[in-house]
């Protein structure tokens, strides 16, 4: 899958996400909204009465902590098995604080060369989840994972500086989303991120080395 298609596909989630939140909001109302976050619905946060301890609406775990748990799981399938990418989204309702440090639910997708299959599993708030195995016709050419050095809440950091919170400053509501790919014609593993503006249809995507943290790509729409 080519970068721009990579660029276009992180839009168009961001977009349906954005989507689904105001359809969702106008057929429930303000106050009985569910936020999803890759399928898992939580409640979000409400007004507490004042020395009260409120309960977190999300948790979640950076790129690498999640990986950690995912890699337990694929460890019995395949011994050729490979980090092909990684995902997550941020959408809106989610806590500020979650986003900046690079915490999300994580989809990530192995590849086996030698059995020609990918499996995908999901890790939210700690729990690991299987949530497909299929064969895979296309040879891929992932680079190995240990050129992955920046988690997400360094690249994050570093996208923020270089135009994200400028973004988020002009387009208020913003989804986030992230993704790690390890096949690309350029032999690194890369991070793609991208910001869309809910209500100013606006975005933001950089394509980052995930080794250095060098900015290969901006595009603004």
């Amino acid at each position: 899958m080519s970068r721009t298609e990579w660029i276009l596909g992180l839009v168009l989630a961001a977009l349906l996400i954005a989507v689904g939140y105001f359809a969702i909001a106008y057929w429930l109302g303000p106050s009985d909204l569910p936020v999803t976050v890759d399928g898992t619905v939580v409640a979000p946060t409400r007004a507490v009465e004042v020395g009260a301890v409120p309960t977190p609406a999300f948790v979640g775990d950076t790129a690498l902590l999640a990986f950690g748990l995912a890699q337990q799981e694929i460890a019995g399938w395949e011994a050729d098995a490979i980090l092909l990418s990684a995902k997550a989204t941020f959408p809106y309702g989610n806590a500020l604080e979650d986003s900046r440090e690079g915490r999300s639910n994580w989809t990530f997708t192995f590849y086996s060369p030698a059995a020609a299959q990918v499996k995908t599993v999901s890790v939210v708030a700690g729990t690991v989840s299987v949530v497909g195995e299929r064969a895979v016709e296309e040879a891929f050419t992932p680079a190995g994972v240990g050129g992955w050095r920046l988690d997400s809440n360094e690249i994050l950091a570093l996208f923020l500086e270089q135009g994200g919170e400028e973004f988020l400053s002009q387009n208020n509501v913003s989804t986030l989303t992230m993704a790690l790919t390890t096949d690309n014609e350029s032999g690194r593993i890369e991070w793609l991120i991208a910001l869309f503006g809910d209500q100013t249809n606006r975005s933001l995507t950089m394509t980052m080395d995930a080794g250095s943290g060098e900015t290969l790509e901006i595009v603004r729409n």
